[in-house]
């Protein structure tokens, strides 16, 4: 009888929550914030208003982006510029020795090369993040207006197709450089267990794979690329957990709590059709991802 309980409850459960979607749905595609969805490996055609959502909501990101990048690039300067002061005022030798390791480099500290090749690598990947993004959302926003606007202007028309779709490339591609762009700071400046060392490089390789593919089965395995993001963005942040070197736990938490921001989107990525705004609720999600990442690169690895 508790097994017939249980089951009957699961059923009912799921009936509820699938008139709820349909309702969703309904109510959505009625306001004009979500249209049909995509037949299989097919794209997802947005409204009006979802266009402006998907735009506005990476485009809002771009300049806080900017200034990231130049706080952690001043940052890594200012490191260099305190540790050669420190070098240069010290008399002791054994001390003014010690501080010299640390300034060039030894196998417990990062180089100042190090610092700033990761705040400018790091930051590079953030800002073509948001920037090809709102890019492609604005060009897809405006392609669909033109479309109405057909007749004198249609050689304007005609060549917007290939433009969408070239951003439409970069943007998928931006996706694996941001994801070795972020990972690149946690495993150039903390210490990492010897065994994972090449996961220095991989993660770029893996975005060379990423965008290689990318060019070769455009958007004809939709699911399957979304499984390639997925994989690609948990198993260097696996593998630092599992394999974590002494006395190196500060940001881990940072690393996890951006890494769950950017799997729970990905639910939203995938309903478009279902949800209204979804994409942009995605859109929302890479931000606080990218946020929480960032606090953690910045005051684990540059302010500590």
């Amino acid at each position: 009888m508790t097994l017939v309980k249980a089951a009957s409850a699961h059923e009912l459960l799921k009936r509820r929550l699938s008139e709820s979607i349909r309702e969703i749905g309904e109510n959505g595609r009625k306001n004009k914030t979500m249209n049909h969805r995509a037949a299989p490996n097919l794209m997802y055609n947005p409204t009006q208003n979802e266009h402006w959502a998907n735009t506005a909501s990476h485009g809002l990101m771009v300049v806080p982006s900017i200034l990231a990048n130049e706080l952690l690039v001043w940052k890594s300067q200012q490191i260099r510029n305190t540790l050669n002061n420190w070098k240069d005022s010290c008399s002791d030798g054994d001390f003014k020795e010690s501080i010299t390791s640390y300034c060039y480099g030894n196998q417990s500290h990062p180089t100042f090369a190090e610092f700033e090749f990761t705040s400018r690598t790091y930051g590079a990947s953030l800002i073509s993040l948001f920037l090809i993004s709102t890019l492609y959302h604005w060009i897809c926003w405006t392609q669909s207006q033109w479309k109405v606007k057909t007749g004198r202007h249609k050689g304007c028309a005609e060549r917007r197709p290939s433009l969408n779709k070239s951003f439409h490339y970069c943007d998928r591609t931006t996706i694996y450089f941001f994801i070795a762009g972020s990972y690149t700071p946690w495993l150039m400046l903390r210490k990492i267990h010897p065994s994972i060392v090449w996961l220095q490089w991989i993660v770029w390789l893996g975005a060379a794979g990423g965008v290689t593919y990318s060019y070769l089965f455009f958007e004809k395995y939709k699911l399957l690329d979304t499984v390639l993001y997925i994989v690609a963005g948990l198993f260097p942040g696996l593998a630092m957990v599992l394999f974590q070197a002494e006395n190196t736990v500060s940001g881990m938490p940072e690393l996890a709590i951006g890494g769950a921001f950017y799997l729970t989107g990905v639910i939203f990525f995938k309903c478009d059709g279902i949800l209204p705004y979804a994409h942009a609720i995605w859109h929302l999600f890479v931000a606080c991802g990218a946020f929480t990442h960032y606090y953690g690169i910045y005051f684990h690895l540059y302010s500590q």
